[in-house]
């Protein structure tokens, strides 16, 4: 059942997770958005549409660089290419609840059931979230978001840069889950594959987009069921002494193929003491999942 944050979230995004457009907007922005309007990211043969929304977004960008809408526009267009659709997810985000031990492992079943559906009733097949395409989009703000001037309240002054800031915390607060969730795979061997590179890119978007999403106007009230997973997941390293590579690593063992978590070497193998006995095993799964101080942390600003 959707709850009613849910739908408030949905009512959020549908009327401004991008900026509208407003008297003076030259037509290039307005032939991005048209193309934009047609860029479904679940059909394949609309990818062309997103494609162009990305192309015209960029040529405005080339002679203004300071264009947000542009940015924005161009955001988008990338998450249609990467066959994103980003209601949908930002609704799943949202869903994961307060405290929940096993946010991983419910972004791999969004994933899975998604990527499943996304290729139902198409020409081709192997269709799937590309992670290429989706850093594209957060790289299409580039640092237009950097020195946004913001209130009392810490929330942007401008509306168009509030509303892109939202947008950008999303993207990033779902890439944090969804990139380290692929690369794991279904194999407890496939960990391995989460590098310091992948690490350094999780974390980064973690703490950004705590940042962005307070930014882009998402008060406590609004707030909590977008800004729990991000802060709770970043926590649960942060508690475990710093979120490295073997602690993310341990976190997608025991979250996502606990049954492995007590074999050794690439088969799963924790490779961390979290609960102090001495070895490293899957009993340390129940400490790094649900540390001492979780829920103080979690409601913590975590991007300062």
């Amino acid at each position: 059942m959707r709850t009613k944050k849910r739908a408030l979230l949905l009512m959020i995004l549908a009327s401004g997770w991008f900026p509208l457009g407003c008297n003076g907007v030259n037509s290039l922005i307005e032939q991005a958005r048209f193309a934009l309007d047609r860029c479904n990211p679940t059909l394949e043969t609309s990818l062309t549409n997103c494609q162009a929304a990305v192309d015209d977004a960029d040529e405005v960008q080339t002679t203004d660089p300071t264009n947000l809408e542009a940015a924005s526009v161009e955001a988008s267009g990338y998450l249609g290419l990467a066959r994103l659709d980003f209601l949908t997810f930002a609704a799943d985000l949202s869903d994961l609840g307060n405290n929940a031990e096993g946010d991983f492992a419910e972004f791999r079943t969004f994933v899975s059931d998604y990527e499943t559906d996304l290729n139902t009733d198409q020409e081709t097949t192997g269709l799937a979230i590309d992670l290429d395409n989706l850093q594209a989009a957060k790289d299409s703000f580039g640092d237009l978001l950097e020195d946004v001037e913001v209130g009392d309240d810490g929330i942007a002054i401008d509306e168009t840069a509030r509303q892109a800031s939202f947008q950008l915390g999303v993207i990033q607060a779902l890439d944090a889950f969804i990139r380290p969730v692929k690369i794991a795979g279904e194999a407890a061997a496939d960990v391995a594959d989460i590098d310091d590179t992948v690490t350094a890119a999780v974390l980064a978007d973690f703490l950004d987009a705590d940042n962005n999403l307070v930014v882009g106007g998402t008060t406590e009230e609004e707030s909590d069921d977008l800004l729990r997973p991000v802060r709770e997941n970043y926590c649960r390293c942060s508690l475990n002494g710093g979120l490295t590579t073997n602690c993310l690593q341990d976190l997608m063992r025991c979250e996502l193929n606990p049954d492995a978590a007590d074999e050794t070497g690439d088969n799963g193998g924790v490779e961390q003491d979290y609960n102090g006995d001495g070895d490293a095993n899957d009993a340390d799964c129940a400490t790094l999942l649900s540390p001492d101080g979780l829920d103080a942390c979690g409601g913590t600003d975590t991007s300062s």
